[in-house]
């Protein structure tokens, strides 16, 4: 979706208004639409539905996190099970563990739609279950679908746009959200200070909070670029009750991209680096005995990391399957984003369990990378290893669209330019010079700083 194109969509919503008592939530439609024509064009993801899996993950975690349910934190901190990852014996969450690291008092709310909760982890983590029990009970109580009203004609918008308009359950979610969450500030001893790792999965969370003048603040968890639905919205009217407060970024360049946009007053954008990355710079982390057992049975060869996302797994399994076979120089590592993938190990390519071990030490070991929309793409140059983007449609990319300005990131669209780029040597100083401009480094110090300047 280009820029234009969600500009023709903000602009085509604003003649539509959907509130629900007194509240605006015509921004809840702008994302629903928006997910569905991605969908129907093939980039989106579709919204998360509860198997019987899922809710028995949930149902147990309850139990799990119990212990958890008593204690009292000045700073509460919501991201997603799935974002931990296995460093050095310890799941961290590979974002938002830097909270823990750098503050004391913390609490973990964590869900578990994606995959269970990690242990063991020296963070205190409370499943997001509790929450979605509590919003479930007011939901059921409190929400009437009659309450809504829409200004405008959505069926008339589905014609326009081609896709199916089911407003309800997302109002209906942010409905049971806010009141669950304002009933517990009332009741409970809330935070100090909130962090989020992803702001629209927390809608009516984030307004309660805000009420009660508790700051929000979204720490980056991926790539931010100028054609990022999540941080353009063209709608004319005042949205800021959904958006964070403040957003602590990766580097300058994200500032930079997200002033441009006008997400958030150029104050409340502050660089502090990645805290992964940070971790392996400063820190001297153990390798995997899984990791490392693999890589022992490829002794000799040139072993090369492959990031995956759900939409391209099977495409980059093919690739690395075909390259193999044509030059056995090569063993490939594929990392999936999440566990029980059905895909299985050949002879040239080694599907790793996400669980038993991390990216990150996946591309310090080996000699290159390859990927097509992971944020490995840029992660990798941190690691010094050369990063080569597979293009299916040659110039279709999104790293080529959005970092124009890196001189080491590579483009490949097919097996033979992509083996010439793995043999071919990385510039030292344009990598050092790619790094300074996406990842500081004094996370530390930038952190804490920030937090001082919160408590002022």
């Amino acid at each position: 979706m280009t820029i234009d194109q969600l500009k023709r969509i903000d602009l085509l919503l604003d003649s539509y208004t959907i509130m629900y008592n007194d509240i605006d939530v015509t921004y809840l439609l702008r994302n629903h639409v928006v997910a569905n024509v991605r969908n129907k064009n093939g980039k989106g993801h579709s919204e998360i539905s509860l198997d019987k899996r899922a809710i028995w993950r949930l149902l147990t975690s309850l139990l799990i996190t119990l212990p958890v349910f008593f204690l009292r934190r000045s700073i509460w901190v919501f991201s997603n099970a799935e974002r931990r990852k296995k460093i050095d014996n310890t799941y961290v969450d590979r974002v938002a563990s830097m909270v823990s690291r750098f503050c004391n008092s913390v609490l973990f709310i964590e869900t578990s739609v994606l995959t269970q909760h990690k242990f063991p982890t020296s963070d205190k983590v409370l499943s997001e279950s509790w929450l979605y029990l509590l919003s479930w009970v007011f939901g059921r109580i409190l929400f009437k679908p009659q309450k809504i009203t829409v200004q405008g004609d959505l069926v008339e918008l589905e014609k326009t746009l081609g896709i199916k308009i089911n407003i309800v359950p997302r109002v209906k979610r942010f409905v049971a959200q806010y009141e669950a969450m304002k009933w517990l500030l009332k009741y409970r001893r809330g935070p100090k200070i909130v962090f989020v790792v992803y702001p629209n999965g927390y809608s009516g969370y984030i307004r309660a909070f805000k009420e009660k003048k508790i700051p929000v603040v979204e720490l980056q968890h991926g790539i931010i670029y100028p054609l990022h639905y999540s941080y353009n919205c063209f709608l004319n009217r005042d949205i800021s009750s959904f958006y964070p407060d403040y957003i602590l970024t990766y580097g300058l360049r994200d500032k930079q991209t997200l002033e441009e946009l006008s997400y958030l007053p150029p104050n409340n954008i502050i660089p502090v680096g990645s805290y992964t990355l940070w971790l392996y710079r400063e820190q001297n982390l153990s390798t995997s005995q899984y990791l490392m057992d693999l890589f022992a049975k490829h002794q000799g060869k040139k072993n090369i990391a492959i990031t995956a996302t759900v939409h391209d797994l099977e495409v980059l399994y093919k690739l690395a399957t075909e390259i193999g076979q044509l030059n056995s120089e090569y063993h490939f590592y594929l990392m999936p984003r999440n566990e029980g993938q059905e895909l299985k190990s050949n002879q040239y390519v080694d599907v790793l369990n996400p669980v038993l071990c991390n990216v990150y030490e996946v591309m310090n070991l080996c000699d290159g990378h390859i990927t097509m929309a992971s944020t490995c793409g840029v992660e990798a140059l941190y690691f010094n290893k050369p990063s080569i983007v597979y293009e299916d449609v040659r110039g279709e990319s999104m790293f080529r669209k959005n970092y124009p300005f890196l001189k080491t990131l590579q483009y490949a669209s097919d097996i033979k330019e992509l083996i010439a780029l793995l043999n071919k040597p990385i510039n030292q100083l344009h990598i050092d010079e790619d790094i300074r401009q996406l990842f500081l480094s004094d996370t530390a110090v930038r952190f804490t700083t920030f937090m001082e300047s919160l408590h002022e």
